[in-house]
């Protein structure tokens, strides 16, 4: 059981038991927290890519007075990466630790 739970975090079954130990409460351990961030800092440079794309997108739709045509299919890659991109938020944040 602890190495399935060790291999399923990516770390050692030592790692995992001094983690443990160490962690508030029988709490998150630092190589949760570690991956945590990881995911919500990745979410972020997502998301600020994308604000930079619906900027230009928008840019574009007020010059035209409508979505032009070769902009059509990037809008909706656009938005397929935003709503993405929210499911990972949302999901990072159901994992944080509850108060």
């Amino acid at each position: 059981m602890l190495l399935r739970r060790a291999n399923a975090k990516g770390i050692t079954v030592v790692r995992l038991l001094v983690e443990s130990a160490l962690a508030e409460d029988g709490g998150e351990i630092a190589s949760d927290r570690r991956a945590l961030m990881v995911d919500l800092f990745a979410a972020h440079r997502t998301l600020a890519s994308l604000g930079n794309n619906v900027n230009q997108i928008a840019k574009a739709t007020n010059a035209e007075g409508g979505v032009p045509g070769e902009l059509v299919e990037p809008l909706r890659h656009t938005l397929d990466a935003v709503r993405a991109a929210a499911a990972v938020l949302t999901d990072a944040i159901e994992e944080l630790p509850k108060p």
